[in-house]
């Protein structure tokens, strides 16, 4: 998992498998709009070298998020 925090919150966080799936992820209402979802999935990328996929099933949102990483 990883999670961005500054020192009042949680800002986001993406849990994800050992087959580079995301299971979950999720930006603070507060901060979105501010492509920290495309920067999770950027380290996520960075850390295991692969790709990330959505894992099934798929949230509305996270869907769109990864429709946008992929233009």
């Amino acid at each position: 998992m990883i999670t961005f925090k500054n020192i009042n919150t949680k800002l986001g966080f993406v849990r994800y498998n050992d087959k580079t799936e995301v299971e979950y992820i999720l930006v603070n209402p507060i901060f979105r709009r501010n492509a920290l979802g495309k920067k999770l999935l950027q380290i996520i990328g960075e850390k295991t070298k692969t790709k990330p996929k959505p894992h099934d099933p798929i949230s509305p949102l996270v869907e769109k998020l990864f429709k946008t990483e992929n233009k």
